[in-house]
Order: C-alpha cells, then structure tokens, then sequence
C-alpha cells in the first residue's frame, strides 16, 4: 500500500487552484487581446470595401471633368496602404477558440493537467483505497440515513455540493457547446456521478465561444439553465445545504472539532480526500468559464470579470451558483 504525504496531499489542491486561476488570467487577456484584433480587421474591411468601390465612382466623377487620374490613382493607392497595414496590425482573421499559449493543439494544458493530476492522485496518493472498509461504511451511512449519517459536518456538505454544481456547470458549459470537439451533455451527466473525473476530458478540449443568442440555445438551456427562479432556487437549496448537514450549527457551538475532524478524514480516508480535491477542482473549473459567460452577455471588461471569478472561489459553488442567478441574460436576437 502506497504510504500517504500529508504534505502532498495539502499541496494537490493548491496546485489545482494555481492551473484554475491561470486558465482564468490567460483566457481574460487573449479575450480582450482578440476583441482588439477583431476590431482592427473590421476596420481593415471597411477600407478595402470603400478602395473597391471608389474606381467607380472616381471614373463616374472624373467623366464629368471633377478629378484627375493622377488624384484617383494616389487616393486608391493610399487607401490600399491603410487598408493592409490595418490587416497586418490585426493579424488576419480571429476566430474564436484561437490557440493561446496554454493550448496545444486544441488540448487545454491546464485543464488537462488538472485532470491527469487528480486521477494520479486519486488511484495513489489518497490514502487506503476506494473499496476499503472506511469508504464502504461511510457511504453505506450516507445512503441509509442521508440527513444525518453521523459523520464530519464539513465533509458532508463537501459532500452534498456535488448535487449542485453539475446544475451550475451546465448553466456555464451549455451556450457555448455547440461546435466542440466532444458534447457535453454526457460529460456533465458523468460528473454528477464521479465529478470532475468525467469532466476532465470534456474541458481538455473544449474552446470558447462567444458569439451566443438566446435563439441559438436548446429547448433545456434557454428554459431552465437561463430561467432566472431556476438559478436562484439552486442557490438557495446550495445555501440551505449549510445548516440540513449541521455545518453551520457545528462551527457556531464548536468548530475546532469541526475543523480537526475534517482534517484527520481527509488524511484518513481515500473517499474524503478524493471528493475534497474534486470539489476544488469542479469549483475552479466554474470559476474560469465565467469571463467567457460575461463577454457572451455584453461584459467585454477583462478586470471586472476576473473579480468576479475570483470571488466565487471564496464560496465553494454556492458562490458560482449565486454569479448565475445575478448574470445578465442573453440577447435576444
């Protein structure tokens, strides 16, 4: 049997936070490095439009004696000068999913990495193993009495978040699935089950998307995932979580035994670990996808988005299920 370092154990997920907050920094400053170059090139548009359309005008205009050859062919000439140098500043056409130094080959290194890092974590650095009898008997006490099994307060409301963030992930994920790689639909049905274990290999491969209507959504993402009482009855069943598991009764009357007792589960057992750093790293994922979500809906402010994606971290996906139910709602048409 692999024997467990604390410290390393205490290092995986803040190594998952440092590939989250990066993910989020990079996509923020190439979303607003592309919507410059977007600009530029529609700039550059409009000048080659206007330099093919003047020749007509200028022989209409110089039939009736108004301007010289030499006058059309200089104006011509400069207009096609400002026209390409616009191109070139704007380095050709941008898309969107354009590689950024944290892609390679359409594969996003930090979520991959992520994703190799939890299940190298998971399968030998957690400690015992998924099938040992701690893992059995804790999951056999949170199927037969799910109010009140009888374990830590903090794991299980750790534990209870996993039934709200696949909602908040598909509310994040879903407008801006179409066009990937892989769906996404049955990644975010796997995750509820075994979290970012099944997502991994979706977000590894997912690319942004920012030109989304209302009318482009499906049937489930426009009526439910962007209906607004939805949103909001998911933050509060999230908050609510807090107080049916005894956490928040738990840390007002004694939470030094709150705190130790998550320490030595997490320490202890395979199942409390793994789901610990799960959580994390589902959290960390909701929070880079909300730059993107915010320039879908009209937020084209990088700062303004990191700080709001930043601040869902503080709260565990009570946090990103409360940025769903406040975002502004998609246009229209």
């Amino acid at each position: 049997m692999v024997r467990l370092n604390p410290v390393l154990i205490l290092l995986s997920p803040l190594s998952c936070l440092l590939l989250g907050l990066m993910e989020n920094n990079f996509s923020v400053a190439f979303t607003h490095g592309n919507f410059i170059k977007t600009q530029a090139r529609l700039n550059a548009n409009k000048h080659l439009e206007l330099s093919h359309s003047l020749p007509s005008k200028l022989k209409r205009f110089e039939n009736n004696g108004r301007v010289s050859p030499p006058s059309r062919n200089v104006t011509i000439k400069n207009l096609k000068r400002t026209s390409s140098h616009l191109r070139s500043s704007s380095g050709g056409d941008v898309e969107e999913g354009t590689d950024t130094p944290l892609v390679f080959r359409g594969i996003s290194i930090p979520y991959a990495t992520a994703w190799v890092g939890f299940i190298y974590f998971g399968l030998l650095y957690a400690p015992n193993h998924f099938t040992g009898v701690d893992t059995k008997d804790m999951i056999n006490q949170i199927v037969a009495n799910p109010l009140n099994p009888g374990l830590n307060e903090m794991f299980m409301f750790v534990f209870s978040l996993f039934t709200f963030i696949p909602l908040t992930l598909s509310a994040l994920i879903l407008p801006g699935s179409n066009n990937q790689k892989l769906p996404a639909t049955p990644f975010l049905l796997g995750s509820s089950l075994v979290g970012y274990f099944a997502l991994g290999p979706y977000m590894s491969t997912r690319k942004a998307v920012f030109d989304v209507k209302k009318e482009d959504l499906g049937w489930f993402t426009r009526t439910i995932l962007e209906n607004k009482l939805f949103n909001w009855a998911i933050f509060l069943l999230s908050v609510s979580s807090m107080f049916t598991t005894g956490l928040y009764s738990g840390l007002i009357s004694n939470p030094s035994d709150v705190l130790e007792g998550f320490r030595q589960l997490f320490v202890t057992s395979q199942f409390a670990s793994a789901s610990t750093v799960d959580i994390c790293l589902l959290t960390i994922t909701a929070a880079s996808l909300i730059p993107e979500d915010l320039q879908r809906r009209g937020v084209s402010d990088g700062r303004v988005a990191n700080v709001i994606a930043a601040s869902t971290v503080l709260v565990p996906v009570i946090g990103s299920a409360l940025y769903c139910a406040l975002r502004p709602s998609l246009e229209d048409e």
